[in-house]
């Protein structure tokens, strides 16, 4: 059973990766800094796709917060296994390893750039020509 976490007093952003469970607004501050890095697919309407919950958390919280989809990955891109794969000769996705973590290492670093150092990375605001495969949604 997926059961929603609660964000602990003190955390001033959260990243979910695509493994995580639901985090409710309820016990967790909303207006904290939410970024959420998942495979390509039909986001953000119909997040319950993923888990009824989502729909609920992601409506509920009401500060900076992103979810970015990269089109060729599945759920096992944004982990270690993307690059190791390919290294492997291991059929993963479509999008190439080594690309998987080039972007899921720039938009880590952008985001807690942002929001723990307070250094603007523009890469969190849309399109990037140099990531192209990265869509972004309100």
């Amino acid at each position: 059973m997926i059961r929603p976490v609660r964000v602990a007093a003190g955390i001033l952003a959260g990243l979910l990766a695509t493994v995580a469970v639901p985090v409710t607004a309820a016990g967790a501050d909303p207006t904290s800094p939410v970024a959420l890095p998942a495979p390509s697919g039909p986001y953000p309407v119909g997040m319950s796709r993923l888990h009824p919950s989502w729909d609920t958390a992601w409506q509920g919280l009401s500060g900076w917060r992103r979810w970015f989809t990269v089109t060729g990955t599945v759920h096992m891109s944004f982990s270690d296994y993307a690059p190791l794969a390919k290294r492997f000769g291991l059929p993963l996705a479509a999008l190439d390893g080594d690309r998987t973590d080039e972007i899921v290492r720039v938009y880590v670093a952008a985001f807690f750039d942002t929001h723990l150092r307070g250094a603007a990375r523009p890469v969190l605001d849309g399109a990037d020509p140099d990531y192209p495969e990265v869509t972004r949604f309100p």
